[in-house]
């Protein structure tokens, strides 16, 4: 993995990162709005039920209360009975009682109960009646309303159950006395508070219903957002590996044509020197062997560097791709004289099964494949052993492949990261420049082809070609 790779993947995971807590964040102030609207809206049915309670009891309490039958339901309030005409007698003999703002209050907070519904509740720090003495919850409210004079609101449980609660200050006004004023109150005093309770059970529901929605919407979301920045992460990486190919390319082009150019001057003349030595060399000094011996080595390495300059001037060039029968070429090595030299035909076995044409140079083939020979061959030498070298073809998939396969010495798995790198070898110094294999993946890359090895020490090596199958451009 190169630095470059490193960077750009190491920003796809901060730009997840980044994503992941947006996507987060943006589901938490989602749910948090919706939970201050609900808790806004049982505010608001709180307040419209005190509102309610507020608005008939100052009815009630404007007209000094209101008189009605005498019954169960509303036997004459003890709490009255300093009020001198507390209970009457309408002139159809019917007993009344009178029913003060706070008597009626009691009895529609008592009616509310009954249907499950808002709570209501008059209470104080000095009630009247016990039953209108403070929870924990409501003589908190009233201490801070004698502070504050405003309206307190807040979640609490009520018998196990959440509730959102609201309560206003009750101020004595001069109506008030009339039932209130043996307490000590004067006008203007905050004599208890209006309080209402409203069930968040529905609402927690809603919440809860608004939580199913938001996460599977947040999980498509950031899905989608993952699923997108990975194709663009994709896309730049491969956009910048074809730039990088391409610069690389037309850096190996200029550097292998100008290498090539200079080698090739020398060589020439060498070459020419060389076969002019030879033709013209004394009878005599023919039978000289240590003379001839030295005229093979110099001979066998002027071979040798023609070979690689023949390589890499392979690299720089440029052919367009065509249609080509893999079976054909493999057939073209083996007739070839080089091969023939080099490779005796009993040392090799082929099984030509492919049927599909490749897209591909013929001359990069065959430099190509003539590589893995020699080597499938130099490693058999080595070996000790005298055991054929396979070559075979076949359709794989979306490819047809080229098999070389060779019972040699093998490479071992510390070697295995550094084969196709330039210049590395495991032969002895001398016996070769350590150049094939990665011209053998160069020119398979300029052909859209991709090279595999696999290889046990001591067992031997199978290399790979995955050629492209020929499409014609309809």
């Amino acid at each position: 993995m190169n630095v470059r790779y490193f960077n750009t993947k190491r920003q796809l995971y901060t730009v997840w990162i980044g994503w992941t807590a947006l996507v987060v964040l943006t589901a938490l102030a989602h749910l948090y709005s919706t939970y201050s609207h609900l808790k806004d809206r049982a505010r608001t049915e709180a307040r419209t039920a005190i509102q309610i309670d507020w608005t008939y009891r100052l009815w009630s309490s404007s007209h000094g209360g209101v008189y009605v039958p005498v019954s169960d339901k509303s036997p004459p309030n003890a709490n009255l009975a300093h009020i001198p005409e507390r209970d009457i007698i309408s002139k159809s003999g019917t007993k009344l009682t009178l029913l003060n703002p706070a008597y009626m209050t009691r009895q529609v907070h008592e009616m509310k109960l009954l249907e499950r519904k808002v709570r209501g509740h008059i209470t104080s720090l000095n009630p009247i009646r016990p039953e209108n003495a403070p929870d924990d919850w409501e003589a908190d409210a009233l201490r801070t309303m004698e502070k504050t004079r405003e309206e307190v609101s807040g979640i609490s449980d009520i018998d196990g159950r959440k509730f959102l609660r609201a309560m206003r200050p009750l101020i004595t006004e001069e109506s008030c006395l009339k039932c209130h004023a043996a307490q000590g109150y004067r006008v203007g005093d905050i004599r208890g508070g209006l309080s209402a309770s409203v069930p968040l059970s529905n609402y927690i529901e809603d919440f809860l219903f608004s939580l199913l929605l938001v996460t599977p919407g947040s999980l498509l979301i950031w899905f989608a957002g993952i699923f997108g920045s990975r194709l663009a992460f994709n896309m730049i990486l491969r956009t910048e590996q074809d730039r990088c190919k391409t610069s690389k390319e037309q850096s190996l082009n200029v550097l292998t044509s100008g290498v090539a150019h200079e080698i090739n001057n020398p060589l020439a003349i060498a070459t020419g020197n060389l076969a002019l030595l030879m033709r013209k060399m004394p009878k005599e000094l023919e039978n000289n062997p240590v003379l001839t011996g030295h005229l093979t080595k110099v001979q066998t390495a002027h071979e040798r560097i023609i070979e690689i300059v023949s390589g890499v001037r392979s690299l720089s060039d440029a052919s367009p791709l065509i249609k080509l029968s893999l079976n054909e070429i493999v057939r073209d090595v083996m007739e070839s004289p080089c091969a023939q030299e080099h490779l005796p035909r009993h040392a090799l076995r082929t099984s030509l099964r492919a049927t599909q044409p490749i897209s591909g140079d013929a001359a990069k083939v065959e430099r190509l494949l003539m590589n893995l020979l020699m080597n499938a061959r130099e490693a058999v030498e080595r070996s000790g052993q005298e055991t054929p070298i396979r070559i075979i073809t076949e359709d794989r998939g979306a490819n047809v492949c080229l098999i070389v396969q060779d019972n040699g010495i093998g490479v071992s798995s510390a070697d295995m990261e550094r084969v196709f790198d330039p210049f590395f070898t495991t032969k002895d110094p001398g016996k070769g420049p350590g150049l094939g294999l990665f011209i053998c993946k160069t020119l398979a890359e300029q052909m859209s082809a991709r090279i595999q090895i696999e290889s046990k020490e001591g067992q031997g090596t199978s290399v790979t070609v995955f050629f492209t199958i020929f499409k014609a451009v309809s």
